[in-house]
């Protein structure tokens, strides 16, 4: 059997994004969602998921050390002199660092405090990722398996992925950003694989930023494997007014073109024709146990 978890990250990054993502859950078309843990919609989308999400969708945390405020107090090494994580470039040249152990203990502290804040809405988690990927790399990694432990959730994104064999035009700095991300994840993966945390055994999504269509659609299901593959989304509708920091890269037109790419109804056609199911992740935790015990 082959089952795609169409996945969508940055609910809670701002109203029009949780709009767009939202359409798609409804559609039936989104099978689960990361939400920022710091986003400035984020209530909006928990307060969503307690009403409606359970059954329709698997909810995860979208750890986040690269934009926005942090939710702890007292950090020094993650953040500038406006209080914020340094943004995208800067946060992951610094936590690809190895062997520093005052930068290991603050992410160990903020990580702590995204996940008491995922656990305090009483939603269950499936699944952990990271903004920009940042729960690979090597900073992130031990903290990363300690509150995937602590709570009991078994899923863990590895966003490893091989250049796609369909003919597209890639933008360099996307296609130098999806190797970095992937090599990340393979020095990763034995690590996270020998504590017993779970990847599907294939993952779709780092080249696609923006370009997803139907026809790639149909690229990516007409050579899918049997098993369980994750395909990574950023759908949303375009904002009316100015746009504020943090979050505001990748924005507008390229998350409304995967979402209306999703929607397509040729969408569900292809589904059929190759014979695949869509799914979420499997048995969330229910939020019980708090990360620091």
């Amino acid at each position: 059997m082959k089952h795609l978890i169409v996945n969508a990250d940055d609910l809670g990054a701002d109203p029009c994004r949780n709009k767009g993502i939202l359409e798609g859950i409804k559609a039936g078309v989104i099978t689960s969602v990361s939400v920022l843990p710091n986003g400035p919609a984020s209530q909006e989308a928990m307060e969503w998921l307690q009403r409606h999400g359970r059954g329709s969708v698997s909810v995860g945390l979208h750890l986040n050390l690269s934009e926005g405020r942090p939710l702890s107090s007292g950090l020094v090494r993650l953040v500038g002199s406006e209080g914020c994580f340094l943004g995208k470039k800067a946060s992951l040249r610094l936590l690809s660092q190895k062997e520093d152990h005052s930068l290991r203990k603050e992410v160990a502290q903020e990580l702590e405090a995204q996940m008491e804040w995922a656990l305090s809405w009483g939603v269950p988690m499936t699944h952990i990722n990271g903004h920009q990927h940042v729960h690979v790399f090597p900073a992130v990694v031990d903290s990363l398996i300690s509150i995937a432990k602590k709570v009991g959730i078994a899923w863990v994104r590895l966003p490893l992925e091989e250049k796609p064999i369909v003919e597209m035009l890639l933008e360099p700095e996307v296609e130098a950003e999806a190797l970095a991300f992937s090599r990340a994840a393979r020095e990763a993966s034995g690590k996270i694989r020998s504590f017993g945390l779970r990847s599907p055994g294939l993952f779709c999504g780092l080249y696609w930023k923006g370009v997803l269509s139907p026809r790639l659609l149909d690229e990516m299901l007409k050579r899918l494997p049997h098993g369980l593959t994750e395909l990574m989304v950023h759908p949303g509708r375009v904002e009316t007014g100015v746009r504020k920091a943090p979050f505001s890269g990748f924005s507008g037109q390229q998350r409304e073109r995967e979402l209306e790419a999703l929607l397509n109804p040729e969408f569900r056609v292809m589904l059929k024709k190759y014979e695949v199911i869509l799914t979420g992740f499997p048995s969330g935790v229910e939020p019980t146990r708090s990360c620091g015990s």
